[in-house]
């Protein structure tokens, strides 16, 4: 998932990469990850001129479904990096 931007540390907290006002993904220590995507005629709803976007904003469900795909493919990618504890309640409820 191309953001056009490098990542940074932020506060020690996550990693940040993108641009405010158009496509950012955070990604936490302990898991979460976030993606921020901007809904105009430059991103979610492409293929439209701004006049037209302005007039009557529709989101291009191509753009919807690339930009989805893209995020899930970019978690299963950073699931390598996590590691699983399993708690000790959780393997005696299993039992």
């Amino acid at each position: 998932m191309s953001t056009g931007d490098q990542a940074r540390t932020v506060k020690g907290e996550y990693l940040e990469i993108g641009y405010p006002d158009w496509k950012m993904i955070r990604v936490y220590q302990d898991g979460p990850v976030i993606l921020r995507a901007a809904a105009d005629h430059e991103l979610l709803c492409w293929g439209r001129e701004e006049p037209q976007f302005l007039e009557r904003p529709r989101v291009n469900p191509v753009a919807l479904v690339e930009l989805t795909y893209s995020f899930v493919k970019l978690c299963s990618d950073l699931l390598r990096f996590y590691e699983v504890e399993v708690s000790s309640s959780l393997t005696k409820s299993a039992r």
